[in-house]
């Protein structure tokens, strides 16, 4: 069953709109490892290609396409995964 991307993004949306945390998780001091723990497990979902860099402003949205409406953005930086998608061929 395949989902399209207008799917699969309004549903990513709900996962990173949000209010950021003030205090940092436990086990998430090291900036290091926990880009490792993130490319590990992109990885793992066969991923092709992973990665993390800052989010400069010109990269995001500054309005909302439906309605116009300024868009804040609070995040820092960005998790690019990249998955092929060359049709399965079946033998």
């Amino acid at each position: 069953m395949f989902i399209s991307v207008y799917e699969l993004t309004s549903k990513e949306m709900k996962l990173v709109d949000g209010v950021i945390k003030k205090e940092n998780a436990d086990l998430t001091d090291n900036p290091v490892l926990n880009s490792q723990h993130i490319k590990e497990t992109a990885y793992f979902l066969r991923a092709d290609m992973v990665g993390i860099c800052k989010l400069p402003p010109y990269a995001v949205f500054s309005h909302s396409r439906w309605d116009g409406k300024p868009i804040e953005c609070q995040h820092r930086y960005a998790i690019a995964i990249l998955i092929d998608k060359q049709p399965l061929s079946i033998t």
